[in-house]
């Protein structure tokens, strides 16, 4: 099989499309719960009408053509384009501007695909995410739906589990997204490590910091949706994430301690999108670091004069 020219050489020119419908097709229950709880229950409460939900559609659909879009005139046609449009349209505040996040996005798409599709370093997804967060973060954007905007809501332990939750549109149920994550560990092209290290990192820093300058807010930190839901989609993205086993726990590492200290004094919800656009360049960095100092180790050792058998099976020598 011939493989593609591109940063990532386990990649084929056949695989990537094959894991980009799995990973999307993964994503329905998301879809499906976040539609329900910021969509069809302000509805029902008669805190929204129609064109409200309309209006939720806009956000994943729009990201999508918008991704497709960039990738049919684009230089870079990797395919994964119309992915990134729809992770981060399931990830933003339903109280930003449609017609602004679209605009926003345009633009991003297009520069990127004629500045910067040529560089390996540089992760779309990651850097576009970041600029909203950026965005959100100084406009203090809200994420309350119309029914949580209108009333003061009180959440129990098994309300934030189970997605009831503040959050991104589509983003806010951790039970439904440790059921993708199971799903998507089932994929050999999943790289199931990095959010594994950035979830332990991120938490054991929570208990950490919670021990030397204590909020009461341990269980709300640690059951951060928008964490947990970067952590599985974006921080193990398949084209810009790294490829190397020792890389893979260096940058989760390093995802989760910037993403909880972001999390703890910027902002909840926006703080580990951060931590992923700050961390996006290391990859190929970690990548060619441990590359090349497992080549010298493997050279070193092959250096080494070979003993032919044991020490305690020399052969005895007998008393003259």
């Amino acid at each position: 099989m011939k493989r593609e020219k591109n940063n990532r050489p386990y990649l084929t020119q056949f695989q990537p499309n094959e894991y980009q419908k799995y990973i999307t097709y993964s994503l329905i229950f998301l879809l499906c719960y976040g539609f329900y709880k910021n969509g069809l229950l302000p509805i029902f409460h008669q805190d929204a009408n129609i064109w409200y939900l309309l209006k939720l559609m806009i956000y994943p659909i729009g990201g999508y053509l918008f991704g497709k879009i960039s990738e049919k005139y684009g230089k870079n046609q990797n395919g994964f384009y119309a992915f990134y449009g729809l992770l981060i349209g399931m990830s933003m505040p339903i109280q930003l501007n449609w017609l602004l996040f679209l605009l926003i996005l345009g633009i991003l798409f297009w520069l990127f695909q004629i500045f910067l599709a040529n560089i390996k370093w540089f992760s779309p997804l990651l850097l576009s995410r970041g600029i909203f967060s950026l965005l959100i973060v100084i406009n203090s954007v809200s994420f309350l739906n119309p029914s949580e905007g209108n009333q003061e809501m009180v959440y129990t332990t098994l309300d934030i589990f189970f997605g009831r939750s503040i959050g991104g549109i589509y983003t806010t149920s951790i039970f439904w997204l440790f059921i993708t994550f199971l799903i998507l560990c089932f994929h050999d092209l999943y790289k199931k490590e990095i959010p594994v290290f950035v979830l332990i990192t991120y938490i054991m820093s929570a208990l950490c910091f919670e021990i030397f300058l204590p909020t009461g807010n341990l269980l709300l930190t640690i059951l951060n949706s928008s964490t947990i839901f970067a952590s599985i989609f974006l921080a193990s993205e398949i084209v810009s994430a790294p490829y190397i086993d020792k890389s893979k726990w260096t940058y989760g590492i390093l995802v989760g301690f910037f993403g909880f200290l972001f999390v703890r004094f910027i902002n909840v919800q926006e703080g580990i999108y951060l931590s992923l656009a700050l961390c996006s360049f290391l990859p190929p960095l970690l990548d060619k670091w441990f590359y090349h100092r497992q080549k010298k180790r493997s050279f070193v050792d092959s250096s080494k004069p070979k003993i032919p058998f044991a020490k305690n099976n020399l052969p005895k020598l007998k008393k003259s």
